[in-house]
């Protein structure tokens, strides 16, 4: 069954890594809560779970969100495969992204060494980071893709080393945070695991897209206070729909209240 999903999952991905190479990283991975929402209206009809009145509230808090960042959109054009390997190799972003890799490190070791406690939390800082890195170095391999298509040779790209180099780094990630995802679905709690990565896919890709690829280099500033403000808005609704449901879950696995004969019984 894990098989079957992680075909589905790479199958999405491929729709990703396409529209990547046409929209900004800081600006595609916000429109992650239009998912979010889709698959809870999917458990209500498909499924026949029940949606409460709060539920649809953060839905609607999520969508308003993605309306101010569908907004904040300006019209532009993919960087060229050599002005995109320059932007990563600069010193910030190298620190930046190895600043990353370290924190999703020694989480994954540190619940290790705590024999998985509270796995959901910390093995998600781990898959959420690494799930952002595939879909960051997705982005530069489209960039070799769509330089050489416009020059005309674009199957020359199958003998671009350095694009292979990216591609298996970008497999990597994508494959770990399908792995460690799953590891810590066996040692937490799936409400908290899934909002948690959702989170990180929503709003790590904005720091990374501003600071690893310069998207807001040249942006009018109305359009980064529009963006910012839905990306806001969408974290809102995000944690909104992540405390009603771990409220719930509290709620549902909390005791009943213990019957007369039951409580004679057991004395």
């Amino acid at each position: 069954t894990w098989m079957l999903g992680y075909v589905f999952i790479m199958l999405g991905s491929i729709g990703t890594f396409v529209a990547l190479g046409f929209a900004d990283f800081s600006i595609l991975q916000p429109f992650m809560a239009v998912g979010i929402i889709v698959q809870g209206l999917a458990c209500h009809w498909y499924l026949k779970e029940s949606i409460s009145k709060r539920q649809i509230g953060s839905m609607l808090v999520m969508i308003t969100g993605v309306v101010f960042v569908g907004i904040s959109t300006t019209t532009g054009t993919q960087d060229e495969w050599s002005i995109m390997l320059g932007l990563i190799s600069r010193p910030a972003p190298v620190s930046f992204m190895i600043a990353l890799i370290i924190v999703a490190v020694a989480s994954y070791a540190y619940t290790k060494i705590q024999k998985y406690k509270n796995a959901d939390i910390w093995i998600c800082i781990f898959t959420g980071i690494t799930s952002v890195f595939s879909y960051l170095f997705a982005k530069v391999v489209m960039a070799a893709v769509v330089t050489y298509a416009k020059d005309g040779r674009l199957f020359d790209v199958l003998g671009d080393f350095v694009a292979w180099v990216v591609l298996v780094i970008a497999f990597v990630m994508s494959t770990s945070a399908f792995l460690s995802k799953n590891v810590s679905y066996q040692h937490g709690r799936a409400v908290l695991i899934n909002n948690i990565f959702n989170a990180f896919n929503i709003a790590l890709p904005v720091l990374v897209g501003v600071i690893v690829l310069d998207e807001w280099n040249g942006i009018p500033p109305l359009n980064i206070a529009l963006q910012s403000t839905g990306v806001a808005i969408i974290m809102a609704g995000v944690v909104m729909l992540m405390w009603i449901e771990l409220t719930y879950k509290a709620t549902a696995c909390a005791p009943g209240p213990t019957s007369g004969a039951e409580a004679g019984h057991r004395s």
